[in-house]
């Protein structure tokens, strides 16, 4: 059974922060939807943990997928459980990547303490593997599978 507290979050506002930071993602604007002790899951990569982990990770992306967006689809919450259905889409060569992802977000005061990611990697993998160009700035930007990433 999943221990619930009241900590005063309202879902619908923070998917709608969501949304508006997948308008126009930033590192620096991470600490709008993140508590500093957030812990992030998602396929292909070690657990992240702390804000200023998150951001290093991001900006390590980014470097890879610049133009990296996200678009809300639908979303599902109750205090401080929220579900996120979501496309990302980002330019690869010439074309425009898109992959569904689904995230779970435990929420305190407004804000993910916890995120898991679900996406299925073979989705985005056959795309990113006919770009020989970028897998060099996947490699130069250090993201991908590593040891546990945190700031404390």
């Amino acid at each position: 059974m999943v221990d619930r507290v009241n900590t005063h979050s309202d879902p619908e506002h923070f998917v709608s922060k969501f949304a508006d930071f997948w308008n126009a993602p930033s590192p620096r604007r991470l600490p709008e939807l993140l508590q500093p002790d957030v812990v992030l899951r998602q396929p292909l990569a070690a657990p992240t943990v702390g804000i200023a982990a998150a951001q290093a990770e991001f900006q390590r992306i980014w470097c890879c997928l610049p133009d990296m967006r996200a678009t809300v689809d639908r979303w599902c919450g109750d205090g401080d459980l929220v579900f996120i259905e979501f496309r990302i889409h980002a330019h690869v060569g010439r074309g425009v990547t898109e992959w569904p992802n689904v995230n779970r977000l435990v929420l305190r005061e407004g804000k993910a303490t916890e995120r898991v990611t679900y996406f299925d990697p073979l989705a985005i993998l056959p795309a990113l593997l006919g770009h020989p160009s970028l897998w060099w700035r996947w490699w130069r930007s250090g993201a991908g599978l590593r040891a546990p990433r945190s700031t404390t």
